[in-house]
């Protein structure tokens, strides 16, 4: 099988931690290549491919990353390349961050599968978008870096910047405090070993809003086997796709 992917607009960093990009040579011992198209985009719309992934910047409002002059005639090419090839799967990539608006409806068909970064519980957000022919995934990031020799010691912890609501995350620090640690300053107290290893001691890691679908924090903790406690407007990663982490509360 042969997937072109057509990448504009996007920083390089971003390109190579896209998981179809990240297990390139894992995939093709499957007998699954990637064909990358990031400089010459063009050249992938002269022939067939079993499917195409279009990966470019959707965010009008955007830029800094949005140049018309060059994603527009990328998508133009496009559209006549799915009326010249209708074998060609088409692979929508709705890929800006985790936005409830679906950028990819410009050259969304029904039936196209559908790939969305982290979506919601609720898939009716993400309308017109079909929730059935939507497919959840993550950038390839985040580390088992929650790790302590006193895995124990305290029962949850919160050490983060005074963001979000005004007062909301003191108040949490406060709380959190009561039963293991909690800070809310800015800048945080700690080096990035100091409160891995601060993390790793907690059984709970609080995430309290602000962070949300798009924080590498609830990722980080599910990776080194912690539970996360969040709050209703705080969704953690959805690690199975259409499911919840089941250890995933609520304050």
């Amino acid at each position: 099988m042969e997937i072109a992917v057509v990448i504009e607009g996007i920083q390089e960093k971003r390109v190579a931690l896209q998981p179809w990009i990240y297990y390139k040579a894992a995939l093709a011992e499957k007998n699954i290549q990637i064909n990358v198209f990031q400089v010459n985009t063009y050249e992938a719309f002269k022939r067939p491919f079993d499917a195409m992934l279009l990966h470019v910047w959707q965010d009008w409002a955007n830029r800094e990353r949005f140049d018309p002059f060059r994603i527009l005639p990328i998508m133009e090419k496009y559209s006549i390349y799915r009326a010249e090839f209708p074998e060609t799967t088409q692979i929508i990539l709705n890929h800006t961050d985790m936005s409830r608006r679906p950028f990819a409806t410009p050259y969304w068909r029904p039936g196209d599968p559908i790939l969305y970064r982290t979506p919601a519980y609720d898939r009716k957000e993400l309308y017109p978008f079909p929730a059935e022919k939507i497919w959840a995934f993550e950038q390839i990031w985040g580390e088992k870096c929650f790790i302590s020799e006193t895995s124990s010691k305290h029962k949850a912890g919160f050490i983060g910047k005074p963001n979000g609501p005004a007062g909301y995350r003191k108040r949490v620090a406060e709380k959190t405090a009561k039963i293991g640690i909690g800070i809310s300053q800015d800048p945080p107290p700690y080096s990035k070993d100091e409160y891995n290893e601060i993390m790793g001691s907690c059984q709970v890691i609080v995430c309290p809003r602000g962070w949300g679908e798009q924080s590498r924090r609830p990722w980080d903790a599910w990776l080194s086997g912690k539970p996360v406690l969040t709050d209703k407007e705080c969704d953690s990663v959805e690690m199975i796709p259409g499911m919840k982490k089941a250890s995933t509360g609520r304050f």
